[in-house]
């Protein structure tokens, strides 16, 4: 009833108060689990009516928690909530297992997790017999195009930008690194929306209720987990398989509503840099004719413009989709889709990378600024923040006159009185600006400030997926038993085992290739990033006559295995000048 009265009060105020909502949920949780524990006669003390285990059970309230997480765009936490209950999913109702599947499997590429997405995944297959290609395909090569559009992890989960470096040369000379906008992420959670609205306890023999628009029985599951397959290699890049498998999603979608696979194929010419096709495609799937999704189609159609140069169209397409995103907001009452349909944020990352690219670094800064209540964890926010201020430098944009507490890094601060008293310097570590009421203007102090934060994140980046890499192995064998009990459990002929162990070995092979080459994708990109992180860190610190910093930053860049021929450069050049300034010219 707690549980009923917390949802029935949340859309009674227009759903305005999310906050309030996962705090009463999250009390419900907690007083259903403290039920769970004690006997059942100390819950209902002195009353006939029988009270059993399974009406104290959390599910339905923990999956609203994670529900509401992820309309709010919070998927990495959406993602944990839901991990424990993946973990104890055997004993739940077909429907809800389903959701809490789906549900994560959105996250999950959201978060660009494609280990926990193929965890997920794995499941799904096992009940449902949708594995990663076919016999057929074993003589299939996994190359990548080599023009490949880079992009790096974020979001939201759906939500981090994708951000790409693509020329050194344009980043050496004016700051700025090309980059894929958010294009991806946005589309891909229009089938995700239509599933997930919270969840209601049913009186009598039916305690869970379907949680989308449509019921899940009629959902032709094959289909979903076929575009959700399309979806994975798309993240891992693997295009070549991606483009057969949508295909095939194409032809499932057969008298449906094939918008969803649509999407995915213009993503895919996207990808391959076909944007003229991605165009067309756009236009075929029809989601400009409604207004959920109009928004959606202006943002991916300014991205594909943006990469054509046409800045002005782009800059133009980017303000209807905020536009779009803004009646969206405007319903009343408001509708809990409209809190994940509203991509105003990614879109406002999007506007900043375009102000950033034209050369106006002061309303670059503004869109970043607002989208860092989104990707403020995203290291390339902070590098883009940190160019704007670069940028504005050389523009005469900045305010004169750096203090000298301005000019150094060191804060101090005295504790103690008498004999104890001390001094205390902060340590280095991540800033929190993003969500601030009130940003700093732009200076090289926030630079380097923003810089320092970016280098801090993805350093955590990095131990994450050196984390990551030691659950190879057991994702490994995971992923082979749940293939060989899958075909074991569509056949009974021993004739027919050879050809099922081959099926399930490719599959195997598949996954695994996809994985490395995502792996070293995201590898190249994180060296990229951090080359362009010390290379505008030894700037700034010239700039704010720290030489010292600023030859340690130079040499840091040096050091890098594989450093790209324009950083090595800029490499040399800051340490030599850095080397001047502190009276060492023979070594300059």
């Amino acid at each position: 009833v707690l549980h009923n009265i917390a949802i029935a009060e949340y859309f009674k105020n227009a759903c305005s108060n999310s906050k309030k909502l996962l705090e009463d949920l999250n009390t419900v949780k907690k007083q259903s689990e403290e039920f769970a524990k004690e006997p059942l006669e100390a819950v209902n003390p002195g009353s006939n009516v029988s009270v059993s285990k399974h009406q104290f059970d959390s599910t339905i309230t923990t999956l609203n928690i994670a529900v509401t997480w992820f309309h709010l765009h919070q998927y990495a936490k959406c993602l944990s909530i839901l991990d424990p209950l993946f973990l104890n999913i055997e004993p739940l109702d077909e429907t809800i297992a389903l959701q809490i599947c789906f549900l994560m499997l959105d996250s999950a590429l959201a978060c660009h997790d494609a280990v926990k997405f193929l965890e997920v995944f794995g499941h799904l297959d096992k009940s449902f017999g949708v594995g990663f290609g076919t016999h057929e395909e074993i003589g299939s090569t996994m190359q990548l195009s080599s023009n490949q559009v880079s992009k790096t992890s974020s979001l939201l989960s759906s939500s981090a930008a994708s951000d790409a470096l693509k020329s050194d040369l344009a980043a050496a000379e004016s700051g700025l690194c090309e980059e894929g906008l958010e294009y991806d992420n946005v589309l891909a959670e229009i089938e995700a929306e239509k599933r997930m609205k919270p969840v209601g306890h049913i009186p009598a023999n039916n305690l869970l209720k379907t949680i989308g628009e449509r019921s899940i029985l009629t959902v032709d599951v094959k289909l979903e987990l076929q575009l959700y397959k399309v979806r994975f290699l798309l993240l891992t890049r693997n295009v070549k398989l991606a483009k057969r498998e949508v295909k095939h999603a194409m032809n499932i979608a057969q008298k449906r509503d094939s918008s969803m696979a649509l999407l995915l194929k213009s993503q895919l010419e996207y990808a391959h840099g076909n944007h003229r096709k991605a165009i067309k495609l756009l236009l075929v799937s029809g989601i400009q004719k409604e207004l959920r999704t109009s928004g959606i189609f202006n943002n991916n159609l300014g991205c594909i413009y943006y990469q054509l140069g046409k800045y002005q169209a782009a800059s133009v397409l980017f303000s209807k989709a905020l536009r779009n995103c803004s009646s969206l907001r405007k319903d009343n009452p408001v509708k809990l889709f409209s809190l994940s349909q509203d991509k105003s944020l990614l879109i406002t990352y999007n506007c900043g990378v375009l102000y950033l690219a034209c050369g106006k670094p002061l309303l670059a800064a503004q869109c970043f600024q607002k989208a860092s209540l989104v990707f403020c964890r995203q290291p390339l926010l902070w590098l883009r923040i940190a160019e704007c201020c670069i940028l504005a430098l050389q523009k005469g944009l900045l305010e004169e006159g750096n203090t000298s507490s301005d000019r150094s890094e060191i804060r101090v601060h005295v504790i103690g009185k008498g004999k104890w008293r001390q001094l205390m310097m902060e340590e280095n570590g991540f800033v929190e600006l993003g969500g601030s009421a009130q940003w700093p203007k732009l200076s090289l102090p926030l630079a380097r400030v923003c810089l320092s934060n970016s280098m801090y994140l993805l350093n955590v980046s990095l131990m994450n997926d050196y984390s990551k890499s030691d659950l190879e192995s057991p994702l490994s064998v995971m992923i082979n038993e749940t293939k060989e009990a899958s075909w074991s459990d569509h056949g009974d002929a021993d004739t027919n085992s050879e050809l099922k162990e081959a099926k399930g070995g490719m599959n195997q092979d598949i996954i695994q290739n996809s994985l490395s080459a995502y792996k070293d994708i995201r590898r190249r990109e994180n060296h990229l990033l951090k080359q362009a992180l010390l290379a505008n860190m030894a700037y700034v610190e010239l700039e704010l006559e720290n030489p010292i910093k600023a030859l340690s930053a130079a040499n840091s860049l040096l050091q890098l295995p594989d450093c790209s021929k324009i950083y090595v450069f800029l490499g040399h050049i800051y340490a030599a000048e850095a080397l001047c300034l502190l009276n060492r010219p023979g070594e300059a």
